[in-house]
């Protein structure tokens, strides 16, 4: 009797281990397999057992996933029952002939115009399908998750019922009966947004459709890969970059391809900076060393958003120590050779005399510098006022983010009808370009320029 409860109870056990098991990644699994192998009905059953699983909860990033197939199983099985009536019955018979089978699929790294991303190869027979056109699509999943536009780059929002898949099709033609096709199809990484996912291994699905259902494929089949890790160069290589940076600082431009991805740093120590951030170009700007003591860093670059993604550029920087002083900022200020251009017609309607002029600030951090033009007669004495006696000028500010900072194009506009309202002006015009601090101070002057009133 004990013997025979013991048996109960270990049945009973093992039933519930069972049931524990089969849960929504189960259905899920079940439907997918049945679908592919043409039986909608049972496909359809298994993924709304799905949706009924008590581990339903856990799968939420998964279930925009499980509509889409339980949408193309309503779809398959309302078209075999639109084809059951006599009126269709021929057509029927004639659909239920088309066939394709996937015989060889291939996913590779690869270069796609200059850019790192994945080769997909497709080979495939039709039966009879002679005169119709078909469509090949490949998409792409993490997990069991469609990559979309509207994933970001890491985060997937599966509650975004309307979406656009991430992925790349090719149209097709069959022209005669039994064909076998072969077609490549390619996608940059920056397309898919991988560049921060190296080394994991994600699918891409072949979907090959036939013109009469472009809904519900009549092949499918996945492959694995496994995203590979996109080199950065810097000035043409990969080898330590070596800079010794003198006492007073200074800067560095490099030049960068990485395959179209985004690229990063990391080990910036507060005395180093990035500047001019361009897809193919950067500049390290190094302060002046105020200590006298020697310092050093090493500095990364790299694709994907953490230091061990892909391979590392390193930049080894090395700064003698200064003169030992009190770390009082030394100001230094440059006004460099300006560009002017008159009579430039702007949205407004009017139009202005434009200058620019590349700009360079020491010793000002997280001060205010002001970039002016001061007009003058045409003795480069008298100020050009204006009805009112003001002094004619225009200006602009901004704040020196480093120790050593720079404007490459820091530009001044002023409109030719305000020279109409001095009252003093001559017929030659002259102005001076100034840099001032937040106090009044010039810091650098360029003067003399001359113009013709307008």
């Amino acid at each position: 009797m004990m013997k025979r409860i013991i048996s109960l109870l270990a049945c009973l056990l093992l039933a519930i281990s069972v049931e524990a098991q089969v849960g929504y990644q189960h259905y899920k699994n079940e439907g997918m397999s049945n679908y592919r192998d043409g039986r909608y009905s049972t496909a359809l059953k298994y993924f709304r057992s799905a949706k009924a699983a008590k581990d339903y909860d856990k799968y939420k990033t998964d279930h925009s996933d499980l509509n889409d197939w339980i949408k193309k199983c309503n779809m398959a099985t309302s078209r075999k029952t639109s084809g059951s009536g006599s009126n269709s019955a021929s057509a029927a018979k004639t659909a239920k002939k088309q066939r394709i089978d996937i015989t060889r699929t291939t996913v590779t790294n690869s270069s796609v115009d200059g850019q790192y991303g994945l080769d997909m190869r497709c080979n495939f027979f039709t039966h009879n399908m002679k005169g119709r056109s078909g469509r090949i699509k490949c998409t792409f999943l993490r997990g069991n998750r469609i990559l979309t536009y509207d994933d970001g780059e890491q985060e997937y929002d599966s509650y975004v019922e309307e979406y656009r898949e991430v992925g790349v099709s090719e149209n097709f033609t069959v022209k005669e009966e039994g064909q076998n096709f072969t077609i490549e199809l390619k996608i940059p990484y920056a397309a898919l947004r991988l560049a921060s996912f190296e080394n994991q291994e994600f699918k891409c699905r072949f979907d090959i459709y036939d013109e009469g259902d472009w809904e519900v494929p009549l092949a499918t089949e996945d492959k694995r890969f496994t995203v590979e890790p996109v080199s950065v160069f810097v000035d043409g290589n990969t080898n330590t970059n070596v800079i010794d940076a003198p006492a007073d600082g200074g800067y560095s431009q490099h030049n960068v391809r990485t395959g179209g991805e985004d690229y990063y740093f990391s080990g910036l120590p507060e005395w180093c900076h990035i500047e001019n951030k361009t897809p193919s170009s950067f500049r390290i700007m190094v302060d002046r060393n105020y200590s006298t003591e020697f310092r050093s860093c090493e500095i990364k670059v790299h694709t994907g958003k953490v230091s061990d993604g892909g391979n590392k550029v390193r930049f080894m920087i090395n700064q003698a120590g200064g003169d030992g002083d009190d770390g009082a900022q030394k100001v230094q200020a440059t006004i460099y050779q300006p560009q002017i251009i008159q009579n430039v017609l702007e949205n407004d309607g009017h139009k202005y005399m434009r200058v620019c002029s590349r700009v360079t600030v020491s010793g000002l951090t997280g001060r205010k510098v002001y970039f002016a033009l001061f007009f003058y007669q045409d003795d480069n004495m008298t100020p050009l006022v204006d009805e009112e006696g003001k002094t004619i000028k225009t200006y602009d500010v901004a704040t020196a983010a480093y120790e050593n900072s720079e404007w490459s194009e820091w530009c001044l506009r002023i409109a030719n009808k305000v020279f109409l309202k001095a009252v003093n002006a001559t017929p030659t015009i002259v102005f001076d370009l100034v840099l001032q601090d937040e106090d009044g101070n010039v810091l650098a002057r360029k003067e003399g320029f001359k113009i013709q009133a307008k």
